[in-house]
C-alpha cells in the first residue's frame, strides 16, 4: 500500500503524474489525501471535490476502485484556532464521501493524529471517541496506537457491531 501524504504535501502533481501510475502498474493499493499545497482545506465540500478528482485520476490510470483509499486528513487538536473545525470537517467529509461514491470508496484516517499534543492520559480517550465517530460514518481503516489495549478492544467491538466479525464476550475484554 502506498500513502501519498508526503508526496502530495510536497508536490501534488507528482501524485497523479507519478505515484498513481506507479501504483496502477504494480497493482498496489493507494491512499489518496484530501489536501492541497497549503494543507487540508477546512471546507468539507473542497475535501470531497479533491477526493473525487483523485479517485477519477486513479481509476483513469488503471487503479481499481477496490485499491483506492481516501484520507480526509485529520489535524491534531492542538494545531491552532481551527483544529476543532478541522475535526468536524473530517466528519462532514466522511458523510459526503458516503453519498458521493457508489459503490462506496474505502477510507482511512490517522485517528491518532487528532490527540497529538494532548496530555498522555487524554490521548487514548480522544482517539477512541473519534474512531467511534468515524466508524459510524463508514471508515474502512485507521492509523491507531496498537499498544493501546482499550483502542484495540474498541476496534474489536466496532467490527463486531458492524457485523464484520462474530461477536464474542472476549471482544469486550481488555487483553
Amino acid at each position: 500500500m502506498l500513502n501519498s501524504y508526503s508526496v502530495q504535501s510536497a508536490n501534488p502533481d507528482a501524485v497523479t503524474g507519478t505515484l498513481v501510475p506507479y501504483a496502477a502498474g504494480k497493482g498496489y493499493e493507494i491512499i489518496l489525501c484530501t489536501i492541497d499545497p497549503s494543507g487540508p482545506p477546512l471546507d468539507p465540500d473542497v475535501r470531497g471535490s479533491k477526493a473525487s478528482e483523485l479517485v477519477e485520476a486513479a481509476m483513469a490510470a488503471g487503479v481499481s476502485s477496490e485499491a483506492i483509499y481516501i484520507d480526509p486528513v485529520v489535524v491534531h487538536l492542538s494545531g491552532g484556532a481551527t483544529a476543532q473545525e478541522h475535526a468536524e470537517s473530517v466528519l462532514e467529509t466522511m458523510r459526503l464521501l458516503g453519498r458521493v461514491f457508489d459503490p462506496p470508496i474505502k477510507t482511512v484516517a490517522g485517528v491518532e493524529y487528532l490527540s497529538l499534543g494532548a496530555p498522555r492520559e487524554l490521548r487514548s480517550p480522544i482517539s477512541r471517541v473519534y474512531l467511534a465517530m468515524l466508524s459510524s460514518l463508514g471508515l474502512t481503516a485507521a492509523f491507531v496506537d496498537v499498544t493501546d489495549a482499550e483502542m484495540i478492544r474498541d476496534i474489536r467491538l466496532i467490527k463486531a457491531l458492524r457485523n464484520e466479525s462474530l461477536y464474542s464476550v472476549s471482544d469486550a475484554e481488555l487483553n
